[in-house]
């Protein structure tokens, strides 16, 4: 139903003579068409889709745009002469528009002192690594570079990694890789291609999948021992429908059981050289609730030693049992399994913002009572 514009001027140039109007709720619009609020919905979509493939470098990106968006929305402000809606403020003056609105990083509390948690053999300092790259997020370019991979233009992909493509490009569509779509055709020579560039072969699609998972399904035993062997892929990973590569295998009994014994070897490999490594330090932060606790640890050190050092930190060694250690990256917080190193786990976050990421410590889900009253009190002492 049409109705009219009260009080509005109804001559034909009406439309640019009105300005945009004010909502106290939805901002500037022009009848229902949201104008300033459009843009943040669809960053606020490609962020959730982000976090939901768990490709935080991309979501931390995508939030800190979305923050400035709010921030830019919610200052912007009628023209003088406008029209205002009921409850909007006032215009601001010239001087408060010009104003530049700052974005400081957020602050957060940290103990001063720094525990130590250190492992026999040689201390030596901990370097952080060099951060990949950053792509921004998925472009029409990447399509097309997955696209070409997918169709095995050997030539064609050669040329994009030269000219500075990421091998690790993802179609913003399927989520597919480079190299789970010419894993998933049976390209080798593209797949080779990008290994050799140092593409990823644990990145997981929009269905969970991993180009392990494509290569075992299809029969491609050449390109699956390839991928486990030379490529360095993981077995166990899950996909949306908790399946893993090795259980695919399972009906092809001569496949599964390559499949178990290369694993195996690899991990003892791995154990052999973790074993000869000298023990490096790195610093992690602990938060109880929003107060955090700076713990230097070794490379070795895994979330149960974490948990034990932070138990006698709090005094909660009575109670050490029914503790865990959270990782809460970009708002989602996942139980850490007790063999799982921190400082790993740290080097993959792809900035150190405690607003985005950072390691927790809580009672385990189910713990009896009388445990949770008392962290409960330890965490209002340590507020």
């Amino acid at each position: 139903m049409h109705t009219k514009n009260r009080g509005l001027p109804s001559s034909p140039n009406s439309r640019t003579q009105i300005a945009e109007v004010r909502h106290p709720n939805r901002g500037f619009h022009r009848g229902n068409i949201l104008r300033p609020t459009q843009k943040p919905c669809r960053v606020t979509k490609k962020l959730s889709s982000a976090i939901m493939n768990e490709d935080y470098e991309l979501a931390a990106k995508i939030k800190t745009q979305l923050e400035d968006l709010q921030q830019k929305n919610s200052h912007i402000s009628a023209p003088a002469g406008t029209i205002r809606g009921p409850g909007s403020p006032a215009p601001a003056p010239e001087a408060k528009q010009q104003q530049q609105y700052i974005r400081e990083e957020p602050q957060y509390k940290a103990s001063s002192d720094v525990s130590t948690l250190v492992g026999k053999g040689n201390t030596s300092p901990r370097q952080a690594p060099a951060s990949p790259t950053a792509k921004g997020p998925a472009t029409k370019e990447n399509g097309k570079f997955v696209s070409d991979a997918g169709a095995g233009r050997h030539t064609t992909v050669q040329a994009m990694l030269e000219a500075g493509a990421d091998p690790n490009s993802v179609d913003f569509q399927t989520g597919n890789s480079g190299l789970i779509a010419a894993s998933e055709t049976n390209h080798f020579d593209v797949v080779r291609l990008l290994v050799e560039a140092g593409a990823n072969p644990n990145l997981r699609n929009r269905r969970g999948k991993t180009a392990l998972h494509y290569t075992v399904e299809n029969r491609y035993d050449k390109l699956t021992r390839y991928l486990v062997e030379e490529a360095g892929a993981d077995v166990n990973i899950v996909d949306n429908t908790n399946k893993t590569p090795l259980q695919l295998a399972a009906p092809i009994p001569s496949l599964h059981q390559e499949l178990q014994l290369m694993t195996h070897k690899k991990k003892k490999e791995e154990e052999e050289n973790k074993a000869n490594q000298p023990v490096s330090l790195g610093l992690v932060t602990v938060f109880l609730r929003t107060k955090g606790f700076p713990l230097e640890i070794g490379s070795t050190h895994n979330a149960a030693d974490v948990t034990l050092a932070m138990s006698k930190l709090l005094n909660l060694q009575e109670i050490a049992k029914d503790l865990q250690i959270f990782e809460e990256a970009m708002g989602r917080e996942r139980a850490m399994e007790d063999k799982e190193e921190l400082l790993a786990v740290q080097d993959k976050w792809p900035n150190k913002n405690p607003n985005y990421f950072k390691f927790l410590i809580k009672v385990k889900r189910g713990s009896n009572s009388a445990a949770q009253m008392k962290f409960r009190e330890v965490a209002y002492a340590n507020k």
